[in-house]
């Protein structure tokens, strides 16, 4: 198996450089661009390609797009100011940045974006009408050209990135190109403040408007922007879908209970939002967060706004790790109940009193969503370490009562498995299907969907866990998964252009490996496959995905993770704080044995992106074979570099002479920090 992943290295590594080659041979910018004329100022759009289903492949994008005043200085930590307006025509291309990063446990993903404070940006991605050319490719005015009633309006679908409110940026997740042209929408991803930036409460910002939760005011104002302009890009700000993923999912239904955000979208799409989660009021995170960044010095708002955001986040990093202790602690970067943006700390419990303002639904999960966060305790957790964990968890008296009854599934799949079932049930799954419940009492258009499916290249990662689904969705597919992907897009395409009851496509199964699951109740061999909305009347139907089929079952996430169970747990106790812990919390929990992957979930989205590329599928090796093997491979090309130097600098001159230095021309580089590593300060990126 490692000789195979060896050769799979080598084929990956010559496929690397010809794609790095082929970018390099094609011009930097599309010739063909445009310019919208905003209240802001002017914005310019190039035109780009993606292979779509469905046969429009033309799109425009509009790459980082500010949509707020850049949060520094004075306006650091407070809520989003409108951006002042510029001259001239604003070109995003490489300006793409991240917010500035947070860590989790340490060492768990980094950028690949340059970081800055200046971060509040936006990108757009919209249908291309026939441009105007131009003989020398300049950009043509075209501010008339997306509104109605030629063309006509489209709906726009604005996605919120997850990465636990630490990490992540609106230009990583998310190929809007190609999702743009699959779903005939106006894409928009916008980024937010991240980590201390983001989630700081202060004594000093309590009485300041707006004196908290600055990530999610940040992607309200993304709304906000939305509705003033979006109708420029040919987008109908009246059928806007609000979507996210992980932490990007959990903002959207906080946004779905906040007054002040609520008329700002006219549907939702929650992919695996973590909402078993403990949650700080505003007094409670005042007094434990604020009074550990008085360790750094400064004891008003004003002083702290003068200290760099990574000695911020050290600050409170300490503070998390020694306060892990509790698994069920709330994290120190989580959103907090500020009676605004979130009314209460009992999450769970205002889903059970919201009238839902009849705002149509898509809630998913997967299979395995916790296996991600255990991979490394695989080796390390034994039977006593397990019980520790669950009392610490869940506390003395709840703590026996999940054990008990998770004890055949610890007797038959062992200590690790049963931990991760145990937190995709408590922190995912039921909490999902509770609100799916509540939201369905209302008569509330609800579609739920549990994915059991993995890529066929993640034969050594850990079941359908939490972000299998993302690449399926938001990239080009693998020809494996193209049926599943292709059914996919158009369910959700169905439902932001306004389906309500029932969502159905014609799925083109492939013709060999087709695996068929008696739990599935849709007969194989047809072709047009239903999803019916979650209600009583349809005996709460759940569209489950594996591998090569698709079809309902009768309340699917209640029977596989024994939701009852979880619901009376809850139900005990009105302080879900006591009750449901934090995946990090775990993994913190358990950091003397375990070792995080690097850049975890970005980095098997991008694995199994490069599956398509792959034609072994067969046999795919584990990740572990894969990376040994590319540490091998990279330590022989090392090797022979160095060789090959070494001979050349002991070859003997053909002459006296020295050879001439030729000195090649080269045309104009990207501009700076595109593509770089180098971090500009704020007062260079301004």
């Amino acid at each position: 198996m490692f000789l195979t992943a060896l050769l799979q290295s080598v084929l990956l590594l010559l496929d690397v450089t010809r794609s790095i080659r082929q970018q390099s041979d094609r011009p930097r910018h599309s010739t063909t661009t445009c310019v919208i004329d905003l209240e802001e100022g002017s914005v310019l759009g190039e035109e780009t390609f993606a292979k779509a289903s469905r046969g429009e492949g033309r799109v425009v994008r509009f790459p980082a797009i500010p949509f707020a005043s850049p949060p520094v200085g004075p306006l650091r930590w407070r809520s989003p100011q409108p951006v002042k307006r510029w001259k001239g025509v604003y070109d995003g291309r490489g300006r793409e940045v991240a917010c500035i990063q947070s860590t989790v446990s340490g060492r768990f993903y980094k950028s690949r974006l340059p970081q800055s404070m200046d971060c509040l940006q936006l990108n757009v991605f919209t249908f291309a009408p026939s441009l105007p050319s131009s003989r020398h490719g300049d950009p043509r005015r075209t501010s008339t050209i997306f509104e109605a009633p030629t063309p006509t309006l489209r709906p726009v679908f604005v996605f919120l990135h997850g990465g636990a409110f630490s990490v992540g940026s609106a230009s990583e997740w998310i190929n809007g190109t190609f999702l743009a042209a699959q779903l005939g929408a106006v894409v928009v991803t916008p980024n937010y403040r991240l980590g201390m930036e983001g989630f700081l409460v202060h004594k000093d910002l309590s009485a300041e408007e707006g004196g908290s939760n600055f990530g999610l005011q940040d992607q309200r104002a993304a709304l906000q922007w939305v509705q003033r302009n979006i109708r420029l890009f040919g987008g109908d700000p009246d059928r806007v879908t609000l979507a996210g993923f992980s932490a990007g999912a959990q903002s959207v239904l906080y946004h779905l209970l906040s007054p002040s955000s609520i008329a700002l979208f006219s549907r939702v799409y929650a992919a695996s939002p973590v909402l078993g989660v403990g949650m700080l009021d505003l007094h409670e995170a005042t007094e434990l967060r604020g009074s550990q960044v008085d360790r750094l010095g400064k004891k008003t708002i004003d002083g702290l706004r003068d200290v760099d955001a990574k000695r911020v986040d050290r600050a409170v990093r300490g503070w998390s790790r020694s306060a892990s202790r509790d698994a069920s602690y709330p994290s120190a970067r989580m959103p907090v109940a500020d009676g605004v943006n979130i009314p209460s700390n009992n999450v769970l419990r205002l889903f059970e009193e919201a009238s839902f303002a009849g705002k149509p639904l898509l809630l998913t999960v997967t299979r395995d969503e916790s296996s991600v966060f255990l991979m490394r305790v695989l080796a390390t957790l034994r039977n006593d370490t397990f019980d520790g964990i669950i009392d610490n968890a869940f506390g003395d008296t709840r703590g026996p009562l999940v054990r008990a009854h998770y004890n055949a599934t610890l007797s038959e799949k062992g200590p690790w498995a049963t931990l991760a079932e145990i937190q995709t049930a408590s922190l995912i799954a039921c909490p999902l299907r509770f609100v799916a419940r509540y939201a369905s009492s209302y008569h509330v258009p609800l579609f739920l969907g549990l994915w059991s499916n993995r890529p066929s290249a993640a034969k050594g990662f850990p079941g359908a866990h939490h972000g299998i689904d993302m690449p399926i969705l938001l990239s080009p597919p693998s020809k494996r998964n193209r049926a599943i992907s292709e059914a996919s897009i158009e369910y959700l395409r169905q439902f932001i252009e306004g389906e309500e009851r029932e969502l159905s496509t014609t799925v083109k199964w492939p013709s060999r490996g087709l695996r068929r699951d008696p739990r599935i109740r849709v007969p194989y061999d047809a072709e047009r496959v239903a999803w019916r909305a979650y209600e009583k009347k349809s005996k709460f139907a759940t569209m489950v995905w594996e591998t090569s089929t698709l079809g309902t079952q009768e309340d699917a996430i209640a029977s596989m993770f024994d939701c009852d169970f979880w619901d009376q747990l809850y139900a005990s106790d009105t302080d879900p704080d006591k009750v449901y812990g934090h995946p990090f919390i775990f993994m913190e929990r358990l950091a003397p044995h375990i070792e995080p992957l690097h850049h975890t979930i970005i980095n098997l989205m991008a694995f199994y992106a490069l599956e398509a590329s792959l034609r072994w599928t067969a046999l795919v090796p584990s990740a572990i074979d894969i990376s040994l093997a590319l540490v091998l491979v990279t330590l022989v090309l090392a090797l022979c570099c160095r060789r090959r130097k070494r001979s050349e600098d002991e070859r003997p001159e053909s002459s006296g002479q020295a050879s001439p230095v030729v000195k090649h021309a080269r045309g104009p580089g990207p501009p700076e920090g595109y593509g770089s590593t180098k971090r500009r300060s704020v007062s260079e990126r301004r």
